[in-house]
């Protein structure tokens, strides 16, 4: 995690071994595609703590990314098809292409609670805005952790901010 300076607070990554584990998992998935993914468009992201894979590619056009699977039905299809089990680790949906591989005891619910301890902020004044606020959803560790707002892009983000805190 980074501060708006961009001063590391902190970071504990995937081991070599967790990785392996998420990219041969990536791989059988990648298999099972009727279509090739457009490598330009970064299909898999390495984040350190997270690898996120999208079957279209995490950089895909914002209208292609919208169209490929609003319901999360492909991806529930494909995690049913080639599920991902493992001892340390879990895989989330998030956003609207992609999956999220993160330890089981490190994910947004607890990064959530540790930034507001670091912060000395008071829980009851923060809120969370996420796009995937339901059950298996990437956001919903956060969910009682502190208020959440589920929103569907950045437009929705906006335009909720905008309704919560600007007085016109």
């Amino acid at each position: 995690a980074v501060d708006i300076k961009e001063n590391l607070l902190w970071n504990i990554p995937l081991t070599d071994t967790e990785r392996l584990e998420i990219l041969e998992h990536i791989a059988k998935v990648r298999a099972t595609l009727p279509y090739s993914i457009n490598e330009d468009w970064n299909p898999i992201e390495d984040r350190g703590a997270q690898i996120t894979f999208s079957p279209i590619g995490n950089t895909a056009p914002n209208d292609i990314k919208l169209a490929f699977d609003p319901d999360r039905k492909k991806r529930d299809a494909m995690l049913v098809a080639i599920p991902f089990i493992s001892k340390d680790l879990v895989v989330k949906i998030g956003g609207s292409t992609s999956f999220d591989y993160i330890p089981k005891d490190r994910h947004k619910g607890t990064n959530v609670k540790k930034l507001i301890d670091y912060m000395g902020w008071n829980k009851d004044e923060c809120v969370y805005f996420g796009d995937g606020l339901y059950p298996g959803g990437n956001d919903e560790p956060v969910i009682g952790v502190i208020e959440t707002i589920p929103v569907t892009d950045h437009l929705d983000t906006y335009k909720k901010l905008r309704e919560m805190f600007v007085s016109e």
